[in-house]
């Protein structure tokens, strides 16, 4: 498999993330954060970051261990 494939497939929920929170970060910049619509983006941006964080928490602290007890893993 190249290298490039095996980097999409080990990280694409974290690519589609970034890609998907920059466009809803971008949307937020141009809206009113006072109107309702703009404080229901908000909430996406907030949220969407969260849940990045806890990926991010989980690729460094449970998947290297899961690593380890793979089988075929030296």
């Amino acid at each position: 498999m190249s290298p490039l494939r095996k980097l999409l497939r080990d990280h694409s929920l974290t690519i589609f993330l970034v890609i998907t929170g920059v466009g809803w970060v971008v949307l937020y910049a141009y809206m009113n954060s006072e109107a309702k619509w703009g404080q229901v983006v908000g909430k996406i941006v907030s949220e969407w970051s969260e849940i990045f964080r806890w990926l991010r928490l989980r690729k460094l602290l449970i998947e290297p261990q899961s690593n380890q007890n793979s089988p075929g893993h030296k």
